[in-house]
């Protein structure tokens, strides 16, 4: 034997580095993965009855049958596009045969690493997953803060890939990244952001979202986690604990109070948020973004030195059936647009069926706000005026009055 061992990323040797993943094993789903993408050809016709499947693939379904004999309804996947497509037909298949509505959700990423031509977020999915990580997203939000991106390029985003409105999971955290609240990430400004990026990148898809471990109260990572050391990450693999987390837990109590102001404030808007979602509009809605009807008015959240408004702002609208829901964010850190207006096109009232003159905004963030009335003449030409502080969202649902 050459090697004993293959590590979970494909390394072939005895001496992996620090950086291969030594602490896993690849497993054999039948095809010689040194060959490349001709030797999935050898795979078996899963659909076939007589056709036997390789052992791996038969031992996997057992597993995911114990588990769902434990009433386990979903399962997250790691670096899916790693494993044969035809093993995921198969083994996704005969876990709806147990249970119909069984949730999957692939990690997966276009990599070297992938088991299929083209994209391999659209063959899991046609393979049967439910949903696959949105990872374009996550990162178009963090260039905002760490390479110039801006507002509109969301625009670009949403429009382009049609298959991460309905079926990319949304995130702002996971293990892999560093969290949003740690000083050495998103240009050190998580606490105020956090807020209005993951209200964007939440409410602008109908898949499922991702709340990490601790990001509702701002873990911010800042004691090293483990080999990875002062990362900005909580942890890889190692074992570690989450101080702004523990601190909320207190022994079982739950207890807010124990929370730093900040902290708390934080929670609370994630309590308040994350059941919006499942509005109509936001759950099931289909996507109108407002930046390309904004780009030349001037009260869209501009810098005094730019001739193009959209940096830091960004507004959309959602829409199912009867119901429409107006999202907009400042994203910026440090500027509070106080004379902000976003203008809504004659074409998106149409989009939306709303014809009456006037139109009726309810502040669904607060309860105890009141319903304010617009002319629709109005929010066409200048607007509907909502100030924004630093990481502030509104969202607000429309309808005829």
């Amino acid at each position: 034997m050459t090697f004993g061992r293959v590590t979970g990323n494909n390394a072939v040797t005895w001496e992996p580095d620090r950086c291969d993943w030594y602490e896993t094993v690849k497993l054999n789903y039948g095809y010689n993965f040194l060959a490349g993408l001709p030797a999935l050809r050898l795979l078996p016709d899963w659909t076939s009855p007589k056709q036997k499947v390789p052992k791996t693939w038969r031992i996997m379904d057992d597993i995911l049958s114990f588990w769902q004999g434990l009433g386990i309804g979903g399962f997250r996947c790691d670096m899916a596009q790693m494993i044969p497509m035809a093993f995921w037909k198969w083994a996704i298949a005969r876990s709806r045969v147990r249970l119909p509505d069984v949730f999957f959700m692939a990690e997966a990423y276009n990599d070297h690493l992938k088991t299929t031509p083209g994209d391999p977020c659209t063959a899991l999915l046609e393979s049967g997953f439910n949903a696959v990580y949105d990872a374009d997203c996550y990162h178009l939000a963090e260039h905002v803060y760490t390479r110039g991106n801006w507002a509109n390029d969301f625009d670009r985003l949403f429009r382009s890939e049609p298959q991460y409105l309905t079926h990319g999971v949304r995130y702002v955290e996971n293990h892999d990244e560093k969290r949003v609240c740690s000083p050495i990430a998103w240009g050190g400004t998580g606490r105020t952001i956090l807020p209005a990026i993951m209200t964007l990148v939440y409410a602008s898809g109908k898949g499922p979202v991702l709340v990490y471990n601790g990001q509702e109260v701002g873990e911010r990572a800042e004691a090293p986690g483990g080999y990875g050391g002062h990362n900005g990450r909580t942890s890889i693999f190692d074992y570690t604990c989450l101080p702004q987390l523990q601190t909320w837990v207190a022994g079982g109590r739950f207890d807010a109070s124990l929370l730093d102001e900040d902290s708390a404030e934080l929670r609370d808007f994630h309590a308040r948020l994350l059941p919006l979602l499942q509005h109509p509009a936001l759950d099931r809605g289909d996507f109108y973004g407002l930046n390309w009807a904004n780009m030349k008015n001037t009260t869209f959240g501009r810098e005094p030195a730019e001739d193009t408004s959209g940096h830091w702002v960004y507004a959309m609208l959602r829409h199912h059936a009867h119901s429409t829901v107006l999202v907009v964010g400042n994203l910026s850190p440090t500027i509070n647009f106080y004379n902000l207006c976003i203008s809504i096109p004659q074409h998106a009232f149409n989009w939306c069926g709303i014809q009456t003159e006037k139109v009726r905004a309810r502040n669904l963030m607060w309860k105890e706000g009141k319903d304010r009335l617009f002319d629709r003449s109005e929010l066409m030409d200048r607007g509907m005026a909502y100030p924004l502080k630093p990481g502030e969202v509104g969202v607000l649902e429309l309808s005829e009055a």
